[in-house]
């Protein structure tokens, strides 16, 4: 993780002048301890090590091509909001239409509290660690979900 975010900030750092300074510092361990508390759920270590290295970035051009990495204050916040989301409405409103891309990878719902949101488009989709996959699916896959978006799509397993 840590090469990974290394090499992003190296490649764009030419293009993009003072790009590096978007990234927030890091959380501590304490910090992400205290958000595993809050969500009852625990982070994958990948997870971990990403906010141990940044919590979030500030700028719209994220490390993440048309994403920006959350910090861990914005990854409660949206989760709240989510979870909200799928206690507002009905069963019926929750879950129809919503597929799974694969099929049988991501549970067929709107939105579920083991789902942790780490990164926006700003525009109501997200990048989301997916602790409760559906059977064909892996804990740690990394999902899209969002507003409007019936299609939860696996972006990485």
């Amino acid at each position: 993780m840590r090469q990974y975010l290394a090499d992003i900030q190296r490649a764009l750092e030419p293009d993009l002048p003072g790009y590096t300074r978007a990234f927030r510092p890091p959380a501590t361990d304490e910090q992400i301890a205290a958000a595993e508390q809050t969500l009852a759920l625990s982070f994958p270590e990948e997870l971990k090590e990403l906010y141990r290295i940044h919590d979030g970035e500030t700028s719209a051009h994220g490390a993440l091509p048309g994403f920006r990495l959350l910090s861990l204050e914005e990854l409660l916040s949206a989760w709240r909001d989510w979870v909200g989301v799928r206690e507002d409405l009905s069963q019926r409103e929750r879950d129809y239409n919503v597929l799974s891309i694969p099929p049988g990878y991501v549970r067929e719902q709107y939105a579920h509290r083991a789902w942790l949101p780490f990164a926006s488009d700003s525009k109501g989709t997200y990048l989301a660690v997916d602790l409760d996959p559906g059977p064909a699916g892996r804990i740690g896959q990394i999902i899209s979900f969002g507003r409007d978006q019936d299609d939860h799509v696996v972006v990485a397993a």
